[in-house]
């Protein structure tokens, strides 16, 4: 599938764009690590509980009991639960060596509470595909903890409400005027991060979890999360994903780029799911110029298809909602950060590559 086949389907799962893998030797954490880097990505980072549940299916397949997963002690730092970067805070208080979470008060003010306590929270909606559209917000009435409110508002809405600026702080603070109490708002403030440079704030740890130092790693058992020290051995939980070249190459170069040693084609882009993985992984490589992918229009026909023939259809994410049309159209497609919208672009021009990649089985 898009050249990620589980060939030993009990040792790796498929997920949209990405291979999950579990290696049944048990080592250390930087030993783990090395071992994904090598046939694979990277260590898994874990971004939903449908990650989380395919994850502990394999280490139970693999009769490894537990898996390390990416996650390691770092430095204090905080983030937005839907990943966008913080560029604005109003958070007062601390919780010491523990976690925090953000509450919003009625005066619009912050405050860090453990991130265990239960409270309302507001979540918020988002237009599917249009970043640029305003959010709905949703204060829900029942009290959960900061990762019960964050299940939740995923499950049902977009994610947690994160805040840009101080004008969005007083419609979020207007939003909530139905609670005299404070409320969970996507903050959260702690000392854990990814091998990979993943913004994951997904958390799922067991009650009472994560201890503190030396207990600077993460290992993924009984389907919830435990900090363990990095020297323990345990099986390695990688993944593999998209392939970004490191040179820029023209569209014709990029195909064939894509096509040699372990790459198994130019990136197609099928999906809605697809599309999300393909933005999640350039935040994290922080890219910020456009990418080749496997677009090109029939100079004789003037529609679109995807290298490998099919339609670009049901699934499209163009830029102004609509394919560009001749004569004007240049015939070759790219992805264009920020917005990571789909773009002709002249077929001559240098860009990087995104790639599917062949992975170990």
């Amino acid at each position: 599938m898009k050249g990620f086949v589980c060939e030993s389907s009990w040792l790796c799962v498929h997920s949209s764009l990405t291979t999950f893998h579990v290696i049944p030797v048990h080592m250390t954490q930087s030993g783990a690590r090395a071992a994904c880097r090598e046939n694979y990505t990277d260590l898994v980072t874990v971004y939903s509980d449908e990650n989380n549940n395919e994850l502990y299916n394999l280490t139970m397949k693999a009769g490894g009991g537990a898996g390390w997963l990416g996650l390691y002690r770092g430095q204090f730092s905080e983030k937005w639960s839907n990943g966008d970067p913080v560029t604005f805070s109003n958070l007062a208080g601390d919780c010491g060596t523990s976690s925090c979470c953000a509450v919003m008060k009625p005066d619009g003010s912050w405050e860090s509470l453990q991130c265990t306590e239960t409270k309302y929270f507001m979540c918020y909606g988002q237009v599917t595909g249009d970043n640029k559209a305003k959010p709905n917000y949703h204060l829900i009435l029942e009290s959960k903890t900061w990762y019960g409110a964050q299940r939740y508002c995923r499950g049902l809405y977009t994610d947690l409400v994160s805040i840009r600026d101080q004008q969005q702080n007083e419609e979020v603070k207007i939003k909530g005027l139905n609670s005299s109490m404070s409320f969970w708002i996507g903050l959260l403030r702690d000392d854990w991060q990814w091998t990979d440079g993943g913004n994951s704030v997904y958390r799922n740890w067991w009650s009472g979890e994560p201890w503190t130092s030396p207990s600077d790693c993460v290992i993924l058992i009984g389907g919830k999360w435990m900090s363990w020290s990095c020297s323990s051995s345990y099986y390695p939980l990688c993944y593999c994903s998209i392939h970004v070249s490191a040179e820029a190459l023209s569209w014709q170069e990029a195909l064939d780029y894509c096509n040699e040693g372990n790459r198994a084609g130019i990136l197609n882009i099928d999906s809605e799911a697809e599309q999300e993985e393909v933005e999640s992984e350039l935040r994290r490589r922080r890219v910020s110029a456009p990418l080749w992918v496997g677009l090109r229009q029939s100079q004789f026909f003037g529609f679109w298809i995807w290298t490998d023939g099919t339609a670009v259809f049901p699934y499209f994410n163009w830029d102004g909602g609509k394919p560009p049309e001749g004569p004007l159209s240049q015939h070759c497609g790219s992805v264009v950060p920020p917005d990571y919208r789909w773009r002709d672009m002249n077929c001559q021009a240098r860009y990087r590559a995104l790639c599917h990649i062949k992975c170990s089985p």
